[in-house]
């Protein structure tokens, strides 16, 4: 009798979770959420496009929902690092004609903005680069989501 090789199971697609009005996430403002017990941060840049990241500076481990955008980038309160949408610092103040090492980074979150709701992907497999929108129920409407604020 020989042993049958066991193949692993392919990645299940993301589940896409409303998580706020997208109304409620103005241009250039930061918005603390915590989402299946994980501290998320969420900003919108000058361009309407929303980001999702870890709320949680490398740096210090401040809370980077306390921050700010700035020139589109997420900007810590503490020292004023700044995070691109990819999650990679992009300028330390301190060193301003320095690069920042690209190890430098927070993790991001697919995020999508949709029939006015903003929603997060839960993810069982390996990661953004298997996220489709067209894993996102459609259609939908924001009054036939609950949302409770805490």
């Amino acid at each position: 009798m020989t042993d049958t090789p066991s193949c692993p199971s392919p990645a299940p697609p993301p589940v896409w979770q409303p998580i706020m009005p997208s109304d409620d996430l103005l241009p250039g403002t930061v918005c603390g959420i915590r989402h299946l017990g994980y501290p998320i941060v969420l900003w919108r840049d000058s361009q309407d496009k929303i980001h999702a990241a870890e709320d949680r500076c490398p740096h210090k481990g401040l809370r980077l929902s306390l921050g700010f955008v700035r020139e589109n980038d997420l900007t810590c309160p503490h020292h004023g690092w700044r995070f691109s949408s990819d999650g990679h610092c992009s300028l330390i103040p301190a060193q301003p004609d320095q690069t920042p090492s690209h190890s430098i980074c927070i993790k991001t979150y697919p995020i999508r903005d949709h029939e006015g709701l903003i929603w997060i992907a839960n993810f069982m497999g390996n990661g953004a680069e298997t996220v489709s929108a067209c894993n996102l129920p459609f259609p939908i409407k924001p009054e036939e989501i609950p949302i409770t604020c805490s």
